[in-house]
């Protein structure tokens, strides 16, 4: 983790000396005592001081999937894919051309060793790569496998568009929803980037699925296997782990700092420039002792926001980066480096749940309408409880459009209202527009 640019930047430029004044009036021995005791209140909630406990007891090797992901880096890193092999890449709610699929094959058929691997992986029900958690430096740790399961989740998607372009559908979906094991494998650590790259992985997930209804939805055991597949095999993951993680990467990083002292700052940065703060000596514990126990702080009451609905999660988090950005306090200059903003994980995560709950009615709908010749009036008709948008709590919205329909999230904002159809939404928004447009909903 390194620190923020513009907060070394700005501290070097205006050449602070932070010394014995203000709050670092307080004694050595209150500050200290104050941190000694957010750490024991952290401790008895369960959070991580440092990173060395994250290592997961390994299952048995023909439960676990992470040897396999970690041949599939060796065999990406000996012979990578192409640009034109990245090219095949489904395009969000883009129905491939006929000289795509053919590329698609070819590609496919190239990289069958690679496919097999994939296929042998979400065979298996966990994942727990062995990793150095108690290096000196946690920023330091190494996780190459995220890219490769990306990969992974993409060449997948590819070959389940072609399976439903083949005249396989059902075998499409199934197929289909082996990306949610991958993404479940890659979200099984503790960490933020772990939980972000679950996120991604289910959104590559679910937008194949989409392809496929565009593609199938018309046939009501398609549309059906699509809605069963997301309600029995993807699940709305609790932020908490990954930021009860955070904790222990804060902390780690934070008394990486103290042991260091400012010139460690400079080393991170990579440069020969003097330290970018000058700070007393005898005042540099106080100063450590002070922001580790504002992070704590802060970081308990994100995490007892993080698995709230939006609208409360967003307001607590949203709260505490305006704080941050608020606090003009130089000794607080740990807390504006670690600190990242975690109003974007928590719309991250509902914007997960929009598209899985989008993804579901949509299927519902193409079912209702091959057995009444029609799109129902309301979206109640087509599935019951009508699934909520995580960013406001009411239903999701629905609308006729023509002969079609579409379904939609308000977003983050509230404000979006779905678009129309002869205008190109954005990549944040989500909904599902029926048919499909030339250029995608």
């Amino acid at each position: 983790m390194k620190p923020q640019r513009w907060l070394v930047s700005l501290l070097a430029s205006i050449g602070i000396t932070i010394g014995c004044h203000g709050s670092a009036q307080q004694t050595d021995v209150a500050l200290a005592r104050a941190f000694a005791q957010e750490k024991a209140n952290a401790i008895r909630a369960g959070l991580p001081m440092n990173t060395h406990g994250f290592q997961a007891p390994s299952p048995p090797a023909s439960e676990n999937a992470a040897p396999l992901y970690r041949q599939l880096i060796q065999q990406l890193k000996a012979d990578p894919l192409s640009e034109s092999e990245k090219q095949i890449e489904i395009k969000r709610n883009r129905i491939p051309t006929d000289a795509q699929y053919q590329a698609i094959r070819s590609v496919l058929k190239r990289r069958a060793a690679l496919l097999m691997l994939i296929h042998q992986a979400t065979s298996r029900p966990k994942c727990v790569f062995v990793r150095n958690w108690s290096i000196r430096n946690p920023a330091d740790i190494m996780l190459p496998e995220y890219a490769s399961m990306r990969e992974a989740a993409r060449l997948l998607a590819a070959e389940s568009v072609l399976l439903a372009h083949d005249g396989n559908p059902l075998d499409a979906v199934q197929n289909q929803a082996l990306g949610f094991q991958i993404a479940r494998h890659a979200a099984a650590e503790p960490t933020l980037i772990s939980y972000l790259v679950g996120v991604a992985l289910d959104t590559i997930t679910l937008s194949g699925l989409q392809q496929i209804l565009y593609l199938e939805g018309g046939k009501p055991e398609v549309a059906f296997a699509v809605q069963m597949a997301i309600e029995k095999q993807w699940r709305l993951r609790s932020l908490v782990p990954a930021m009860r993680g955070e904790v222990g990467f804060q902390m780690a990083l934070l008394e990486l700092t103290r042991q260091d002292g400012p010139k460690g700052l400079t080393r991170d940065l990579g440069t020969n420039e003097p330290p970018p703060v000058r700070i007393a000596p005898n005042d540099w514990n106080r100063v450590m002792d002070e922001n580790g126990t504002l992070m704590l702080r802060r970081m308990h009451r994100e995490i007892e926001a993080a698995d709230r609905p939006f609208p409360e999660a967003s307001r607590v988090m949203s709260a505490i980066g305006t704080e941050i950005q608020k606090d003009q306090n130089p000794r607080h200059f740990m807390c504006a480096i670690l600190f990242p903003v975690y109003d974007q994980v928590a719309a991250k995560r509902a914007q997960i749940e929009a598209q899985a709950n989008v993804t579901r009615s949509a299927a519902a709908l193409l079912a209702w309408k091959v057995k009444h010749g029609a799109f129902p009036a309301t979206l109640s008709e087509a599935i019951s409880p009508v699934p909520a948008d995580p960013f406001d709590g009411k239903p999701l919205r629905y609308q006729r459009e023509g002969g079609g329909f579409m379904v939609y999230s308000v977003g983050k904002d509230g404000t979006f209202a779905g678009g129309s159809p002869d205008r190109k939404s954005e990549a944040a928004d989500v909904l599902f527009r029926y048919p499909l447009p030339a250029y995608g909903p």
